[in-house]
């Protein structure tokens, strides 16, 4: 889903996550900002970088439901973002 305002544009995708890291964010040089939202019922640990988030490597863990919002104008981390979960299930990711 997208939602556009005269300045900016949300893109919102709902990824599922596995026991597998995966990257749920691209790096984009024109991000200002990102929501995260744990809809799996267990933790989600998510990692600032191109390297496989763990339990272990991990920038934050997102307890189930925990929301984690970064908005950084124009400056900030622009970089892709990988995730893994303890239980199976779907994110929610808003970037803008």
């Amino acid at each position: 889903m997208t939602a556009t305002t005269s300045s900016q544009t949300a893109n919102v995708t709902n990824p599922t996550l596995t026991t597998s890291s995966t990257q749920i964010v691209a790096a984009s040089s024109g991000r200002k900002g990102l929501i995260i939202s744990n809809e799996t019922t267990g933790i989600v640990y998510v990692y600032f970088g191109t390297t496989a988030a763990s339990s272990t490597v991990h920038t934050l863990a997102l307890a189930a439901g925990q929301v984690y919002e970064h908005a950084y104008g124009s400056s900030g981390y622009s970089g892709a973002i990988t995730a893994i979960a303890v239980t199976s299930g779907l994110i929610s990711v808003t970037t803008w």
